[in-house]
């Protein structure tokens, strides 16, 4: 084995780019991600071994290629034999060694990630499936805003009072509680800290995701965290309580937050705020008069607010905190939003619409506290050493920069922890600084690697499933993106930065006379390239991170962002400005309120220009996301080794590595290429597929034929504010190694759990066709439709009974209902029944939402129903039960698009017996997820779901 100083002065691309326990690392890191993502940790842990063993293995045979070369020909062979001997003893021993260690790794991993994992496998209680309300009572273990008015809390110690007896709950509860702003008039304060009792009466539910192949499993994320229940609850209702008193660190906390809130109520009032910026002279004092007796006239509705903390008692402050509440209700443009984003990671006064439109930009990011916010705080401590080296030149003698920062920047970095309450993200990116400080204070090279490695290691060790959330996996890719690809594109970027600001002189100097090039001109050209460069690079470091990132981003959200440059501009005002006003007017708003005022207001500026912005490059259409395929994992693993490889072969590393560099960049392209080529080659085959997504209480349906041609049926949908079933479930489980391109979209009827989960697909993806049953949908539905017509210039034709939809080398779609002159039949009696055919042979019959009325009808008609599946009518309800249908249909199988534990009990339990009675097997989404029939040629239909059928 090698000694750890020959790792630190190895050559970069010798394998000893990362130091053993690094490999080692990967090897634990792999056996974690095996429990859920087998083969790509297969791979990974393989090319860390690899990797590992190559370098040992040439630390062993180094001594034999040095031996002196003796004068007879004789001891020659002796010395060689004696070499070979040497070889094969010092190749076998670091070999067999590293082999063992990474094994033991990996099995460490699986087996910390195995036991970390929550078992949410035992029986549901009966009060659970019955869907009855009960008593819950629990306390509270800690508290998250979240978007819309709404807070997240989580629940320990969880009991359920049905009645009859008490039952105890494994595991914690979410608690979603929607607008508690109305709880007994109190706002804001009535929010609960970890400590207290809470007691509420709603019905329970298991946390449960959508179940998609490849799609992200929500249900899985609380899980990870101990929370296996649900509750939801809006204001104050469900005979809420209250208890007990908050953990003294929460209350400290609370009054902070509650003096900033008090604070910025008079920020928002435009009378105000004019008055701020003249300097709160006379004019202030009476335009803030009529402020509040206006809002003492308003307030019996609730829409006046009270506005002055200025110069008052403890009366007045505390009313102030109490109308802050109503003045900060979140409203598209209200930019004083951010600014308890910023201080406190509350979200709670930020709309979906303005979320959305950030995340757009590209710049949602920077109100997620994060290590980018901390990196603020370490950047002020540097100045802060900067400015006590200035003042005090001696005492880098005694401390050298680097290590004062250290110093400056830890309390710096400890108090905004604690101000955004501690979330994991902060806690995390906190660890990733304290390891970096301590390398620093060590005087250790390579610290930006071995920092984010130690806290990586650190975080796995304490808590293995955290390696799944998303937030530490984007962390950590920014930080190796920086330390892999930043040294390459920074010359560059400094260089163009030089040539530019070269070029500028050199057209300045040809334009004057060099009399005209004074002492002020020679500062302003200093200015100029300190900028430019300063631009290089922050653009640089920007495109270091895209390169890194964008895999994970692209599965993750399965689109991008044409905006992504936008940061080059916000992300220096947010953390030179914004961020460090904020934290100005947090301190002032202890003593002297006006001038928080200030601060905050000046702040703003930029927010509302940003809002203002955003706003207008949205009503003029550009703001609109770029839908990209969700590559599968080869292709991200050859992604980065063909980015790797490219990074170090353009980085100078010495020619003895070309050659294998040249390798990993030409296998890192194979593996770039072998997904989509092997999804070519399939698509050429004869194979036919029918997916029943889980959309919860909805349907939605996608057909897959030969030559990548696909048809949408219905996207389901809920309605909900801040939730769209298109964004968040179709279309991952349409972009999953797939283009986002549609042949068909078909709405059999526009009810929204049908309907609106298409709005997305119709206005982002490439769609040829969409038709409907000409039936007119909501207003609210009505008005999303007209806008995804005129955004994607798709318009639905409206098609009834005998129409084809789809014809192809043997394969149609044909609608069978509603018949062109079917009266005045409901919307669900005229929805749209559509049936696939091959070659005569019918292989799925959809029946959308049709009730007894339309399938007499549908059966009148005398058309061939015969398929070997069918979607059953109405997700299985009682409603829709009519046994002829399935003697005429003849189906193997039946399935049903239900959510889970839904309210109506969809499939019945009459479907399900009348089911059972002819042998037909069911399977439905709130039993199995997603369903996925396959039809091979003219073989039988094979099943397969994302739950194991019981």
């Amino acid at each position: 084995m090698r000694r750890f100083s020959e790792y630190s002065k190895a050559p970069a691309m010798s394998g000893a780019f990362l130091l053993p326990w690094q490999w080692l690392a990967l090897c634990w890191f792999a056996g974690i991600w095996s429990t859920r993502h087998p083969l790509p940790a297969v791979a990974v842990a393989l090319a860390a071994t690899g990797m590992y063993l190559r370098w040992s293995v040439q630390g062993a045979s180094t001594p034999a290629a040095v031996t002196e070369a003796p004068d007879s020909a004789e001891p020659v062979s002796l010395q060689i034999s004696q070499g070979s001997g040497y070889r094969l003893a010092a190749w076998a021993r670091p070999v067999l060694l590293p082999l063992l260690l990474a094994l033991l790794a990996v099995a460490a991993g699986y087996g910390a990630a195995v036991l970390r994992t929550t078992d949410a496998s035992e029986l549901l209680p009966a009060f659970v499936e019955d869907r009855k309300p009960v008593v819950v009572t629990g306390t509270v273990q800690a508290v998250e805003p979240a978007l819309n008015n709404r807070l997240q809390i989580i629940l320990d110690d969880v009991w359920c009072d049905t009645g009859d007896q008490q039952v105890p709950l494994a595991g914690r509860m979410v608690w979603t509680w929607d607008s508690p702003e109305q709880v007994g008039g109190m706002g804001e304060a009535a929010r609960p800290g970890p400590g207290q009792q809470v007691s509420l009466r709603q019905r329970v539910k298991p946390v449960r995701g959508f179940l998609n192949e490849g799609t992200w499993d929500s249900g899985q994320y609380w899980r990870d965290k101990g929370v296996l229940w649900r509750v939801w609850t809006r204001g104050k209702k469900n005979d809420l309580r209250i208890s007990g008193v908050p953990s003294r660190i929460w209350q400290w906390r609370e009054a902070v937050r509650m003096q900033v809130m008090g604070v910025l109520a008079p920020v928002q009032d435009a009378l105000r705020v004019t008055a701020v910026q003249a300097g709160l002279d006379d004019a202030a004092d009476s335009a803030a008069a009529g402020s509040r007796s206006k809002a003492g006239s308003d307030n019996e509705d609730g829409t006046g607010d009270t506005a002055d903390t200025a110069d008052g008692g403890a009366e007045e402050q505390a009313g102030v905190a109490m109308d802050s509440w109503r003045t900060l209700v979140p409203e598209k443009g209200n930019p004083a939003s951010v600014i308890p984003a910023l201080l406190f990671g509350d979200r709670f006064y930020l709309t979906y619409e303005r979320m959305d439109q950030l995340s757009l930009a590209a710049v949602s990011h920077s109100l997620a506290l994060s290590g980018m916010h901390l990196g603020v705080m370490a950047g002020s401590g540097w100045c802060f050493a900067w400015l006590a080296g200035w003042l005090w030149p001696a005492l880098y003698l005694r401390l050298p920069r680097p290590k004062l920062a250290v110093l400056f920047a830890a309390p710096l970095v400890a108090g905004y922890v604690w101000l955004g309450g501690g979330s994991p993200s902060l806690l995390r990116a906190a660890l990733m600084f304290a390891c970096w400080g301590v390398l620093l204070w060590r005087n250790r090279p390579r610290v930006l690697l071995d920092g984010v490695f130690i806290a990586v290691m650190l975080i796995s060790l304490w808590d293995p499933l955290a390696l799944f959330d998303l937030r530490l996996q984007l962390s950590a890719l920014a930080v190796l993106s920086l330390a892999l690809f930043l040294p390459v594109l920074l010359p560059v970027a400094l260089d163009c930065a030089e040539w530019l600001c070269g070029k500028h002189k050199g057209s300045a100097d040809a334009d004057g006379d060099a009399e005209e090039n004074t002492a002020a001109g020679f500062r302003l050209s200093r200015l100029a390239s300190h900028v430019c460069r300063g631009a290089a690079g922050l653009l640089a470091t920007n495109l270091s991170i895209q390169l890194g990132m964008l895999p994970v981003v692209l599965w993750n959200f399965n689109t991008t962002s044409s905006w992504f440059l936008l940061n080059l501009l916000w992300l220096p005002v947010l953390g030179f400005w914004v961020l460090p006003l904020c934290l100005a007017g947090l301190a002032f708003s202890a003593f002297w309120a006006s001038a928080a005022a200030l601060w905050f207001q000046a702040a703003l500026l930029p927010v509302s220009w940003l809002f203002g912005a955003l706003d207008w490059l949205q009503q003029a259409g550009w703001l609109i996301p770029h839908v990209a395929m969700r590559p599968h994992w080869l292709s991200m693993a050859g992604y980065w080794m063909l980015l790797v490889c490219c990074a170090f072969r353009f980085g100078g590393v010495a020619a003895r590595h070309a050659r294998m560099l040249r390798g990993g960049m030409a296998a890192g392209a194979v593996l770039l290429l072998l997904a989509p080529v092997g999804r070519m080659v399939t698509g050429m085959q004869d194979v036919v597929t029918l997916t029943l997504l889980d959309v919860g209480q909805g349907q939605s349906v996608l057909i897959t034929l030969p030559h990548e041609q696909r048809i949408l049926v219905d996207g389901g949908g809920f309605g909900l504010a801040g939730f769209d079933t298109g964004k968040s479930i179709v279309t991952p489980a349409l972009t999953w190694h797939m283009p986002p391109s549609l042949a068909l979209v078909a709405n059999t009827h526009p009810d929204t759990d049908h309907l609106q989960g298409l709005f997305y697909p119709l206005r982002y993806f490439d769609v040829d066709r969409f038709v409907v049953n000409g039936d007119k949908p909501s207003r609210s539905n009505a008005a999303r439709l007209r806008e995804v017509g005129k955004g994607a210039g798709v318009k639905p034709e409206t098609v009834a009974a005998g129409d084809v939809l789809f014809e192809h080398e043997g394969l149609r779609l044909e609608v069978l209902h509603p018949p062109r002159d079917r009266g005045r039949a409901s919307s669900n009696n005229a929805a749209l029944v559509l049936r696939l055919v091959r070659n005569g042979h019918g292989l799925a019959l959809l029946m959308g939402d049709l009730e007894k009325e339309g399938i007499d009808t549908l059966l009148a008609s005398g058309r061939d129903l015969s398929a070997e599946v069918l979607v059953l009518p109405h997700h299985g309800a009682k409603s829709s039960l009519v046994p002829r249908l399935y003697d005429a249909v003849r189906p193997q199988i039946a399935l049903a698009g239900t959510g889970y534990l839904n309210h109506w009990k969809f499939p019945s339990q009459a479907v399900r017996d009348e089911l059972v009675k002819q042998g037909i097997p069911l399977y439905h989404t709130a039993e199995h997820g997603q369903v996925r029939i396959v039809w091979r040629g003219d073989g039988a239909p094979q099943v397969s779901t994302f739950l194991p059928a019981p």
